[in-house]
């Protein structure tokens, strides 16, 4: 789930996220102007828009500022349980960039999501130091590497691909072109340059291109591919969930034995 932050966001930001909507809560119709506006928040040159990158920065930022804070938060919680909480919270990042693409809904997307990682990831490498034998803590944490690995091999092929069919706008574009009445022939690759089908689709209709984006919106399951792997998402949740249990009741019957185990030698040393 985690790589998607990079290989799908910001091509879904691009897309389908108007982010002129922030920039015009912030600094007003006339946009922002300001350097140190312009570099934290990664404003486009004109003023007018966030860049797809400032958007994938929050994650980064909100880590830096807020770490500690969910650090404390973690410590709190068994092992366990604040990875099935990080977990959860990703889940419902991904749904919620799933289910609309107003701006600042992504901009909180984000911040649960960032919450989730910093919940989650962390006390993964801490949880496999503590049921590591002593002399192979090391060799432990390395391999647990290993699955993050094979899982962002695995979504770097899946996730662009999934989106491609799902949610890839120029797609989509092509799509409509094709219905609007122009030929098939004219809207191939070899014919309409890649990432050119919209504004092919603009000139060819008449419409706004706000007003087609919407239309494309809403007449497609652009949020499939967040579906795919918040469910994803939710079946280790799941998992997670069941190995907690299951350590939990290992753990009790341990102590319960150990408990009885000490009863019975001080029975046995009181004088009969």
């Amino acid at each position: 789930m985690f790589p998607m932050l990079w290989d799908v966001l910001p091509k879904y930001i691009e897309d389908w996220v108007d982010t002129s909507a922030i920039v015009r809560s912030l600094f007003g119709p006339g946009g922002a102007h300001g350097e140190i506006a312009t570099f934290l928040l990664g404003i486009s040159k004109d003023g007018m828009s966030i860049e797809p990158e400032g958007i994938v920065n929050i994650n980064s930022g909100l880590i830096m500022i807020t770490c500690f804070v969910f650090a404390g938060l973690s410590a709190r919680m068994r092992a366990t349980t604040s990875l099935l909480v990080g977990t959860i919270f990703v889940v419902a990042a991904l749904t919620l960039f799933g289910l609309t693409n107003l701006a600042w809904l992504c901009v909180v997307a984000m911040a649960i999501f960032s919450a989730g990682e910093m919940l989650a990831s962390p006390k993964f490498s801490e949880f496999l130091g503590n049921i590591a034998p002593p002399d192979k803590k090391a060799m432990w944490i390395g391999f647990s590497q290993a699955p993050i690995l094979i899982g962002a091999t695995i979504e770097g092929k899946v996730g662009p691909q999934l989106y491609h069919i799902w949610s890839d706008k120029d797609v989509l574009a092509r799509e409509m072109l094709v219905s609007k009445g122009m030929a098939a022939s004219q809207v191939g690759i070899n014919v309409l340059p890649d990432g050119e089908a919209f504004h092919k689709l603009v000139v060819f209709t008449g419409e706004t291109p706000e007003a087609l984006t919407r239309m494309l919106y809403q007449s497609n399951h652009i949020g499939a591919t967040w579906y795919f792997f918040a469910a994803i998402g939710l079946v280790s949740a799941a998992m997670i969930w069941a190995y907690g249990r299951w350590i939990r009741k290992l753990a009790d019957s341990e102590r319960r034995a150990e408990e009885a185990g000490r009863t019975e030698i001080i029975e046995s040393s009181k004088p009969s």
